[in-house]
């Protein structure tokens, strides 16, 4: 069975959604607390499973990670199995972010 695209946003088009979405930031809870974009909610990649439910399935949910490795689009995969129908992935991961010199909270 195919899996389903999951699309993805460059930074900039991020930026200009942030009040419009749900930032779901799935790296360890170490490398969040050193920094992640304002508004973003950490479920680490390991919780995900039994954590899932506490993301809004009325919003649209961006998954954020470190450099946009194939975790976030596995990521996406999950959350689409289990109902959500609006996903997208941050390309490049958070590196990207700063790399553009997006707003960054620490």
């Amino acid at each position: 069975m195919p899996r389903p695209e999951i699309p993805e946003l460059t930074p900039s088009e991020l930026q200009g959604k942030l009040g419009d979405v749900y930032l779901l930031d799935v790296r360890p809870v170490s490398m969040y607390q050193q920094g992640h974009i304002k508004g973003s909610h950490n479920i680490s990649l390991c919780q995900i499973s039994r954590q899932f439910r506490e993301i809004p399935t009325d919003k649209k949910v961006v998954i954020v990670d470190y450099i946009g490795s194939g975790y976030h689009t596995a990521m996406g995969w999950f959350l689409k199995s289990k109902g959500y129908t609006d996903v997208m992935i941050l390309k490049g991961g958070i590196v990207a972010w700063e790399q553009e010199g997006k707003p960054f909270e620490k």
